[in-house]
């Protein structure tokens, strides 16, 4: 899967380092990463397909620099909600397509939503997820967490260690679907792959077992 857009990811945290690392090796066209930090930026720029910007993203003089009004998307994912909603509106008045805030507080989402900015409540979503919404809409909207009738979520193996040494083929059931196994070699759904201790799966799981999918696979193993 490799798409042809022009993406900015700005301000430093996990989320945006991580987003940034499920990118950046899926799209052909800019991937920008604006980090207020000229160190964390120069690692960045080690990154294939990345360009690391230094600056704060609600410096107006950066802001201006950037290709706003030629780019698909643009994700403010920063640590300060205050500063993920003022990058965004900026990026939105300035003519990007599509525009991401990462956001803290749920009362916050309707308002942006208003304005035409989706909101990341990164506390539900997670950047394997994003990466999905924002390359693959239409799968997306399938899982979508607000209204969809699945949820995705990345499980630790180590949550569930009785699904250590399994075959990830051989994981599966009614109301889940594991899609992926991600650990630090990268991400594989090869269905003859053997899931291990500190591995992470990125599973699909029927909302109504939303708090039981641990135990859901934990019965899937046994049967």
């Amino acid at each position: 899967m490799h798409k042809n857009l022009t993406i900015i990811v700005a301000g430093d945290s996990t989320f945006s380092w991580e987003l940034v690392k499920q990118l950046h090796n899926q799209v052909t066209g800019k991937l920008y990463f604006v980090l207020e930090d000229r160190e964390l930026a120069i690692e960045a720029s080690a990154l294939e397909n990345v360009v690391a910007v230094s600056g704060d993203l609600t410096d107006v003089e950066l802001l201006e620099e950037l290709p706003l009004d030629s780019c698909d998307i643009f994700v403010a994912g920063s640590k300060e909600e205050r500063s993920n909603v003022l990058g965004a509106l900026y990026a939105k008045n300035a003519g990007t397509s599509r525009v991401y805030a990462r956001i803290f507080s749920p009362k916050l989402e309707g308002l942006l939503q208003s304005i035409g900015i989706e909101a990341l409540l990164t506390s539900y979503t997670s950047a394997s997820y994003t990466a999905v919404q924002l390359l693959l809409p239409n799968v997306a909207e399938l899982v979508d967490l607000t209204t969809g009738q699945f949820d995705l979520i990345e499980i630790m193996v180590n949550n569930v260690p009785e699904l250590d040494q399994y075959r990830l083929g051989d994981l599966e059931g009614k109301e889940f679907n594991v899609v992926a196994i991600k650990n630090d070699s990268g991400i594989t759904v090869d269905s003859n792959a053997i899931i291990h201790l500190n591995d992470t799966l990125i599973v699909i799981y029927n909302r109504n077992n939303r708090g039981k999918i641990h135990q859901v696979l934990k019965n899937a193993v046994k049967k």
